[in-house]
């Protein structure tokens, strides 16, 4: 990116495009410094992004406009002064509310524990940050006492985070994400993979999973990016029926301007994420750190540390400019349909 932005000698929407250096942009995506950058450089880093994505054709919108990013600044930028952000209101000043308790707080056991035997990542301080968050938001042990019984140890505090995020990112191989599942395609995955289990365990199981999605579709909703590989759109699970209706939602819920979906099509060969799934959720108070969650079978990892998590968020960026683009992902959804 260093080489790029010398190129941009003309100013671009009346911005000078700054230097990237990469010692510079390196410390920054790796919150390696703690302040919050200025915006001539975020917006300089954005417009090279665009375009980078347009050398490659990909309709750089899909990476956020100029305008967005500026919109997103502005309330990081109001938010690390103590001010809720206008899009945010009373929430965000919870979200700092719960950053100056976390702060305030002695020692705590770390609440992100992943499978038995496994010992939580991250900081001490930043999973109390996240602990305040989740309880500030009300979120904790939400499932109580009707679900308790299916959900799995290591996937408790991801309930909690996914309730209190204002964005998340997520990359699926294999299913279609919880989120944007249609109950008969939950109840489809779900008896595969619990196949032994009493049918009201299954049916609480798939509960579970659409009233997750109820705060997607509520009042002042996270917004959603979610990548699929070609082929969790051409598995069949629930038969061809309930395929074309799981379709028929993605392609309704793509629509919301909360949600964005791209498809990785299988002609694309090889791409940056060779693994399992992949999910980032940020927080809208910009003092508490981005968390990625991986999921594995019987087990996940939380990251907090910059260092474990720059991998996954380079991954993550690299496939929302490898992926069909929103647009083109739709049109893929509309002719799969007629395949199943």
């Amino acid at each position: 990116m260093e080489a790029l932005s010398r190129k941009f000698a003309t100013p671009v929407q009346g911005l000078t495009v700054r230097l990237l250096a990469t010692s510079t942009l390196q410390g920054i995506l790796t919150h390696q410094r703690k302040n919050l950058p200025r915006w001539s450089w975020v917006a300089s880093y954005v417009i090279v992004l665009r375009a980078i994505a347009s050398r490659n054709g990909v309709n750089p919108d899909t990476l956020g406009t100029l305008d967005e990013w500026k919109a997103a600044y502005d309330d990081a930028s109001r938010q690390l002064r103590g001010l809720p952000p206008d899009a945010a209101g009373a929430e965000a000043e919870e979200d700092v509310a719960a950053v100056r308790e976390a702060r305030r707080a002695r020692t705590r056991p770390a609440r992100l524990p992943v499978a038995a035997g496994d010992r939580p990542r991250g900081r001490p301080g930043r999973d109390e940050a996240l602990d305040a968050l989740t309880r500030r938001f009300g979120t904790a042990g939400w499932w109580h006492p009707d679900y308790q019984d299916v959900v799995t140890p290591w996937v408790e505090s991801y309930l909690e985070l996914e309730q209190a995020a204002r964005v998340i990112w997520c990359y699926e191989p294999q299913f279609v994400p919880g989120l944007l599942q249609t109950p008969a395609y939950a109840r489809a995955v779900i008896a595969h993979e619990y196949g032994t289990s009493p049918e009201t365990q299954i049916r609480r199981r798939v509960e579970l999973r659409t009233r997750r999605q109820q705060r997607l579709w509520g009042p002042n909703p996270p917004r959603l990016w979610a990548i699929l590989d070609e082929t969790v759109l051409r598995r069949d699970h629930g038969g061809p029926e309930t395929m074309r209706a799981q379709l028929d939602h993605l392609l309704e819920v793509s629509c919301r301007p909360n949600v964005r979906i791209q498809v990785m099509p299988l002609a694309r060969g090889g791409y940056a994420a060779a693994g399992g799934p992949i999910t980032a959720l940020r927080f809208a108070a910009a003092e508490l750190p981005d968390v990625i969650y991986l999921e594995h079978l019987g087990s996940a990892d939380y990251l907090i540390d910059p260092e474990e998590k720059v991998c996954f968020g380079q991954v993550l960026d690299r496939l929302k400019i490898e992926a069909a683009t929103p647009e083109q992902s739709r049109d893929m959804l509309r002719r799969l349909r007629t395949e199943h």
